[in-house]
C-alpha cells in the first residue's frame, strides 16, 4: 500500500507501529481497486454517513471485531476507519498483531474523510463543498 506514513497527521492519538494514510490517498486507492476499507463503527454511528457507494468497502463493528475477524480478508490491503481515526487505529493495531500483511488507519476517520471532500452517502456532514473535493468547507 502506498502513501502511507508511520505518524498521523490529522489525529491526536497514535500507536506505535501502526500506519496511517490520508483520505485522498485511501480514496484513491479503493477507486482503483487497491485496497479494501474496514469501517469498525458501530450501526448506530453510521448516521454521521457512509464513505461512499463504492463495493470495496467492508463493515466490521469494533464492538464484535473478535468474533468477526475471521471473516475479514488477508490478502487485501485493509484501510481501517472510524469516526475519528482513534478506535481505527486500536483495530489497525490488532489486525497488525494477527499477522495480517498490509493495514493501514484512515487518518482523522470520517471527519478528515468529509473535510478532504471525499464522498459520503447520507448522513450529516459538516462539508458542503463536495464538486471540487479542495476541502474548503463550502
Amino acid at each position: 500500500m502506498d502513501n502511507t506514513y508511520s505518524t498521523p497527521k490529522v489525529q491526536d492519538f497514535h500507536i506505535e507501529g501502526v500506519q496511517h494514510i490520508a483520505a485522498y490517498d485511501a480514496y484513491s486507492a479503493m477507486l482503483e481497486g487497491e485496497v479494501l476499507l474496514l469501517d469498525v463503527r458501530e450501526s448506530h454511528e453510521k448516521q454521521k454517513g457512509l464513505f461512499g457507494d463504492q463495493e470495496n468497502i467492508i463493515y466490521h463493528p469494533m464492538s464484535r471485531i473478535m468474533a468477526t475477524i475471521s471473516k475479514i480478508p488477508k490478502d487485501q490491503p485493509l484501510v481501517v476507519c472510524c469516526v475519528d481515526g482513534v478506535r481505527s487505529a486500536k483495530v489497525a493495531n490488532l489486525l497488525r498483531i494477527q499477522e495480517f500483511p498490509s493495514v493501514a488507519n484512515l487518518d482523522g476517520g470520517l471527519d478528515a474523510w468529509q473535510a478532504a471532500g471525499m464522498p459520503v452517502v447520507g448522513g450529516q456532514s459538516s462539508h458542503e463543498c463536495y464538486s471540487c473535493g479542495c476541502g474548503c468547507g463550502g
